[in-house]
Protein backbone atom coordinates (compact mmCIF):
# COMPACT_ATOMS: atom_id res chain seq x y z
CA UNK A 1 0.00 0.00 0.00
CA UNK A 2 2.85 2.38 0.83
CA UNK A 3 4.42 1.92 -2.62
CA UNK A 4 1.03 2.37 -4.29
CA UNK A 5 0.34 5.59 -2.40
CA UNK A 6 3.84 6.89 -3.08
CA UNK A 7 3.47 6.48 -6.85
CA UNK A 8 -0.04 7.92 -6.89
CA UNK A 9 0.97 10.95 -4.82
CA UNK A 10 3.96 11.56 -7.08
CA UNK A 11 1.56 12.02 -10.01
CA UNK A 12 -1.22 13.61 -7.93
CA UNK A 13 -3.84 10.98 -8.78
CA UNK A 14 -6.22 9.14 -6.48
CA UNK A 15 -6.79 5.90 -8.39
CA UNK A 16 -5.19 3.55 -10.87
CA UNK A 17 -7.84 4.52 -13.43
CA UNK A 18 -6.97 8.21 -13.03
CA UNK A 19 -3.28 7.38 -13.44
CA UNK A 20 -3.96 5.35 -16.59
CA UNK A 21 -6.14 8.12 -18.07
CA UNK A 22 -3.48 10.74 -17.32
CA UNK A 23 -0.88 8.62 -19.05
CA UNK A 24 -3.07 8.08 -22.10
CA UNK A 25 -3.91 11.80 -22.35
CA UNK A 26 -0.27 12.85 -21.99
CA UNK A 27 -0.79 14.52 -18.61
CA UNK A 28 1.67 12.04 -17.10
CA UNK A 29 5.04 11.75 -18.85
CA UNK A 30 5.63 8.46 -20.66
CA UNK A 31 8.92 8.00 -18.86
CA UNK A 32 8.87 6.93 -16.08
CA UNK A 33 5.06 6.81 -16.25
CA UNK A 34 4.85 3.50 -18.10
CA UNK A 35 7.24 1.84 -15.69
CA UNK A 36 5.24 3.15 -12.75
CA UNK A 37 2.02 1.96 -14.38
CA UNK A 38 3.42 -1.57 -14.59
CA UNK A 39 4.33 -1.39 -10.90
CA UNK A 40 0.87 -0.06 -10.04
CA UNK A 41 -0.81 -2.82 -12.04
CA UNK A 42 1.14 -5.44 -10.13
CA UNK A 43 0.40 -3.77 -6.81
CA UNK A 44 -3.31 -3.49 -7.63
CA UNK A 45 -3.39 -7.18 -8.54
CA UNK A 46 -1.64 -8.16 -5.31
CA UNK A 47 -3.88 -5.94 -3.18
CA UNK A 48 -7.05 -7.33 -4.77
CA UNK A 49 -5.80 -10.89 -4.36
CA UNK A 50 -5.03 -10.21 -0.71
CA UNK A 51 -8.51 -8.72 -0.15
CA UNK A 52 -10.13 -11.83 -1.66
CA UNK A 53 -8.06 -14.07 0.58
CA UNK A 54 -9.11 -12.06 3.62
CA UNK A 55 -12.76 -12.51 2.65
CA UNK A 56 -12.19 -16.24 2.37
CA UNK A 57 -10.64 -16.34 5.83
CA UNK A 58 -13.57 -14.39 7.26
CA UNK A 59 -15.98 -16.95 5.81
CA UNK A 60 -14.27 -19.99 7.31
CA UNK A 61 -16.43 -21.33 10.15
CA UNK A 62 -14.74 -21.77 13.53
CA UNK A 63 -13.45 -25.25 14.29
Amino acid sequence: MKDRLEIMSRYKVSSFEEFEKGLEEGKIPEHPGWEDMIILENLEYSINKFKKELLNVKNIPPS
